[in-house]
């Protein structure tokens, strides 16, 4: 079934073409959902009073999975496209659509590319501040490359499961 926001997906577009409201809709609401969720993990004690906010670390906990979700949506659509599969092939179980498809490696390039991008951001704020780098906590940098790969992998594939169902 198909509406003004989703027309039918017959040819292989290109990535940034299927960028629209839905695509950026989700996108949002994970970052915003995630972002609180991390900034009251990573700054509970700033949060509430007992410590000093870091403006830095938050603004990357919403704009990172901002992107990395609307990315990994294009991808996946677009791999969608791409394989273009009969309807009798449609039909596989969740867990298994991010083994196949070229999900998991694609998840996988995007979470090491997002964590080195947030980690060098975090390493050279702390090092203009004069902050001691050996000092620098290890979850923050851990979260930097986790998350984007399994939030990568699931947007990946819920897309590619919406986008296949469009076909």
């Amino acid at each position: 079934m198909t509406d003004s926001a989703h027309p039918p997906l017959t040819a292989a577009p290109s990535l940034w073409s299927l960028l629209n409201r839905t695509v950026l809709l989700r996108a949002g609401i994970v970052a915003v959902v995630l972002g609180a969720a991390l900034t009251l993990i990573n700054q509970g004690r700033a949060v509430f009073g007992a410590d000093a906010f870091q403006w830095l670390p938050m603004v990357q906990v919403l704009v990172t999975p901002f992107v990395v979700v609307a990315v990994a949506q294009l991808l996946g659509i677009r791999q969608a496209i791409g394989e273009g599969h009969p309807a009798s092939e449609r039909d596989e179980a969740l867990w298994s659509t991010p083994l196949s498809h070229g999900i998991l490696p694609r998840a996988v390039l995007l979470g090491l590319l997002a964590g080195t991008v947030n980690t060098s951001v975090g390493i050279a704020a702390a090092a203009l501040q004069g902050d001691d780098l050996s000092a620098l906590p290890l979850a923050p940098i851990g979260q930097a490359y986790l998350l984007p790969v399994l939030f990568g992998a699931l947007s990946q594939s819920l897309a590619y499961r919406r986008a296949r169902r469009q076909m």
